[in-house]
């Protein structure tokens, strides 16, 4: 946040530079355990894991790694989004 920021008497390096302003259709971790086929000029920003593979049937979507991942940074102040990790969902019941 901006209110504790006092003026540096040296540069600075900002580890996580200017925010990412681009429309997405993901900001985050997108997990699959089988194929992704994706289509179209989506822009998909943070991690795309899929275990049997990914492939583009049209278009050019552009990845984008969100390195706040690998900092420990992630959620980001701004997404006001709790840390959740979905290990089994049950709709049989």
């Amino acid at each position: 946040d901006s209110g504790g920021r006092v003026a540096a008497l040296a540069p600075v390096q900002d580890e996580y530079g200017l925010p990412f302003i681009a429309t997405t259709a993901l900001d985050g971790v997108l997990y699959n355990s089988g194929n992704l086929q994706f289509a179209g000029n989506a822009n998909y920003f943070g991690s795309v894991i899929a275990e049997q593979g990914v492939s583009v049937s049209t278009g050019t979507p552009a990845f984008w790694f969100d390195e706040t991942l690998i900092k420990g940074a992630w959620p980001r102040k701004d997404m006001a989004l709790p840390r959740v990790v979905v290990t089994l969902w049950q709709t049989d019941l």
